[in-house]
């Protein structure tokens, strides 16, 4: 049998050793200097803390993160940023957007991002590969919606619809990044 102990999450109180504390504040430290960055608002949701007999419900109001109404900005761009360190070496030398697009700024070569999404991480990545002057290519699978990809295209990214289903999109990306040398940055392993 094959061993699933990856697929564990730590219990209440533990630590996960695929993100780590220091991880956190490093992705924190990077996510406050990209532009228009602010802390989240949190919406009270009384009426509900009152139905369930608890004291207070807060709710993280992410749709107006960096204008893109999408729930996942920051996810893509941190990842971004990590891959691209280690790719270039850049890691512990790089902390900062600035710092980010002055050394992506320097290279000869681009490096061109791909990536497969429902929408979401998509227009996050696009997003921020359009503030770092980056080509990106954005895979939806069959029956997302026109609107979804227009929103991604908005955003300076190509976007194509494949044939397949979520999965079978994700492993379309893989397979194009493998063979044309693009960066894959997936929301999922």
């Amino acid at each position: 049998m094959k061993d699933l102990d990856h697929l564990k999450l730590p219990r209440a109180g533990e630590t996960s050793s695929r993100f780590t504390k220091e991880q956190a504040l490093a992705a924190q430290k990077f996510h406050q200097t990209l532009p228009g960055y602010s802390v989240t608002r949190l919406v009270e949701l009384p009426a509900l803390a009152k139905e369930l007999g608890v004291k207070d419900i807060f709710v993280k109001d992410e749709a107006s993160r960096f204008g893109l109404n999408s729930f996942k900005g920051l996810g893509g761009s941190y990842c971004l940023f990590h891959l691209l360190s280690e790719k270039y070496g850049w890691s512990g030398k790089v902390e900062s957007f600035a710092q980010l697009k002055d050394q992506i700024a320097s290279l000869e070569e681009k490096p061109k991002i791909i990536s497969a999404t429902d929408g979401n991480h998509g227009r996050g990545l696009a997003w921020i590969c359009h503030l770092l002057g980056l080509r990106c290519e954005i895979l939806m699978p069959a029956g997302s919606s026109e609107e979804r990809q227009e929103n991604i295209r908005k955003l300076g990214a190509d976007c194509r619809r494949t044939d397949g289903n979520y999965d079978e999109t994700v492993h379309e990306a893989e397979r194009f990044a493998l063979e044309d040398d693009w960066l894959l940055v997936q929301d999922t392993e």
